[in-house]
């Protein structure tokens, strides 16, 4: 069990880091924010589903705004940033890559 206040999850045992909404300056929206190894998998996974045939090409056209808004919002905003970012294009790399 982890301790009391402690945001990992204690009833599946995973280390993951609970969510949590970050502001978005200059507008009423939050974002949630995810660790690097999330944003690695969300990245490559998006990625992926670029190339896919049944995925809609508007939301393939809508994406890719919300990806370049991450490529350059989680770095220079979320800590840690620097992990964020490697882990991101690592993502965005492995994802064109197919892996």
């Amino acid at each position: 069990m982890w301790p009391p206040g402690d945001r990992r999850s204690s009833t599946t045992g995973c280390a993951a880091l609970a969510l949590h909404p970050f502001p978005v300056p200059g507008t009423r929206r939050n974002i949630l924010v995810h660790g690097p190894l999330r944003q690695y998998h969300i990245m490559r996974n998006r990625i992926r589903l670029y190339w896919r045939g049944y995925v809609p090409l508007s939301w393939k056209i809508a994406d890719l705004p919300r990806l370049m808004f991450k490529l350059v919002y989680f770095p220079l905003m979320v800590a840690p940033r620097l992990e964020n970012l490697r882990m991101m294009l690592k993502g965005v790399r492995d994802g064109i890559a197919g892996r």
